[in-house]
């Protein structure tokens, strides 16, 4: 596989700090509106969509979840 490395930037870091705190507490408040199971059974799905996407790209048959 490839990788790619990449550094953020000093004013992207402070943004990252500020934000991710809010994020958290965005996403805390989320989960336990909708349900902790309902959102990892979206979750999953929503990745099992995205392995869709990319297989049709290819024209690869998709494994079973």
């Amino acid at each position: 596989m490839r990788q790619r490395f990449l550094t953020i930037a000093p004013k992207g870091a402070r943004t990252l700090a500020r934000s991710l705190p809010l994020w958290r507490k965005a996403h805390k408040e989320f989960v336990t509106t909708i349900g902790a199971e309902y959102w990892t059974d979206l979750r999953n799905e929503l990745e099992r969509l995205a392995r869709v996407a990319l297989a049709s790209k290819s024209r690869k048959k998709i494994p079973p979840a």
